[in-house]
């Protein structure tokens, strides 16, 4: 189990990076909740992908059945952050959107309290899972799910793809490149899959949500980090658009000046025409009076 374990903090130390990542762009460009959103995720699962680094080194049921409990408590936080991230990600000026964001974080709180209180595994029932699979060999030390427990896990796994639904939705809505988004969520799907069958004992397969919870945030981060470089293309041509404008405005400025100095010099010279034709006038008037 050594190898998994090993595999497992490399993702662990690439959350880190990614977190630290989204941190700086936030700050780089414009403050978007967005980045905060993911970050969070990130520094989740970095923290989840530790513990889950002890889980695969434990040798007795009580050490594992107590790292599965604390990871699993913090799943519904991530899956919450996910999820708000999809939301701002597709609608991100509804008030809706807040609302139903609000309401996941609720639940996501309510659920990490079942979890946390010991509802979710049963003590009296500790399972031993075996593993031998392509050169992987250990076993797995827990406790049995109860039916709430697998409700929970459930929920959870069906709270990330439904997010991963919504990023997908919104990209394909904003003609962005989808593709990363779908290929996360089917490769998450899998590894629930295969974890469900392994939980079950009918597969002796290594856990490998860990690796699913990686390519969905892979995913979301390509899609993410693809809708900002088109939003900064367009912004670059309307910037260019707006250059040109302004230098047509600054040509048609000096155009105008150019015929106003015109006018006020033809102004000035009637003025003077006028002022003579007076003066000629008075003298003509005073040449006859004499």
């Amino acid at each position: 189990m050594q190898v998994v374990a090993g595999l497992i903090l490399g993702w662990a130390v690439l959350y880190l990076v990614i977190c630290a990542y989204l941190v700086r762009r936030y700050f780089a460009d414009g403050r978007q909740r967005l980045y905060l959103d993911l970050s969070a995720t990130s520094l989740l699962l970095c923290v989840y992908s530790v513990l889950a680094v002890r889980f695969h080194l434990a040798t007795d049921v009580e050490e594992g059945a107590l790292l599965t409990r604390i990871q699993v408590t913090l799943l519904p936080l991530v899956i919450a952050h996910l999820i708000d991230f999809a939301l701002r990600f597709a609608v991100p000026e509804r008030a809706g959107a807040r609302r139903a964001a609000h309401a996941v974080f609720g639940l996501a709180v309510v659920l990490s309290v079942l979890v946390a209180a010991g509802l979710a595994f049963d003590p009296s029932r500790p399972q031993i899972l075996q593993v031998r699979m392509l050169g992987v060999t250990g076993a797995y030390y827990q406790h049995a799910a109860t039916p709430l427990g697998t409700a929970i896990i459930a929920v959870l796994l069906g709270g990330a793809v439904a997010a991963a639904g919504i990023v997908g939705w919104a990209a394909l809505r904003g003609r962005n490149n989808a593709l990363p988004v779908f290929l996360g969520t089917a490769l998450f799907v899998v590894a629930g899959t295969n974890d469900a069958l392994v939980s079950l004992g009918l597969l002796p397969s290594p856990y490998l949500i860990e690796h699913g919870y990686a390519f969905l945030l892979f995913g979301f981060l390509l899609t993410l980090l693809e809708r900002s470089s088109r939003l900064g293309t367009e912004l670059r041509v309307r910037s260019r658009e707006l250059e040109g404008a302004n230098r047509e405005l600054a040509a048609l400025h000096r155009s105008l000046r150019q015929s106003y100095d015109s006018l006020s010099r033809t102004k000035e010279e009637l003025q003077e025409a006028a002022r003579l034709a007076d003066l000629g006038r008075m003298a003509a008037s005073l040449a006859h009076e004499i």
